[in-house]
């Protein structure tokens, strides 16, 4: 197997290993660890639908903000997690997943002992290293 061919199916397998982290899995997980709570804001209609002056408002309410993303262009309300930005090892740790640190010096992935922050927001879109258990497990995007 060439370099190349290895790298793309280590991404494919993180990307298959991530896939189980994604959605609102993720924010049931963290109860019996976490003392902190988060509720999504679900807009009435379609996603593609602009949201309704109600939606928009019980969003900012809930100190969200109605975003358009993805490759689809749907409208949601993107919501900060409480513990956003505070140190983890594993998302058990966090309202939501547990983001490598961009300039940190990480151990290799696989390798147990990297470190990261609490997921800022419950937008899925983006690329992000994600770490469980202490190990990168590979570099997710979601668009």
């Amino acid at each position: 197997m060439t370099g190349a061919n290895f790298l793309i199916a280590a991404v494919i397998a993180s990307a298959l290993a991530g896939c189980a982290l994604l959605g609102r899995g993720e924010m049931a997980s963290v109860e019996s660890e976490n003392p902190l709570t988060h509720t999504p804001i679900e807009f009435s209609g379609e996603p593609t639908d602009f949201p309704s002056a109600k939606d928009q408002t019980r969003c900012t309410d809930a100190g969200g903000m109605v975003s358009q993303g993805g490759l689809l262009g749907g409208w949601s309300c993107v919501v900060p997690y409480a513990d956003a930005g505070m140190a983890c090892t594993d998302a058990d740790q966090c309202l939501g997943a547990c983001y490598a640190d961009d300039n940190a010096d990480q151990p290799p992935m696989g390798e147990v002992g990297a470190t990261g922050t609490c997921q800022p927001n419950d937008s899925p879109f983006g690329c992000h290293g994600r770490i469980v258990d202490g190990t990168l497990q590979g570099v997710l995007c979601v668009d």
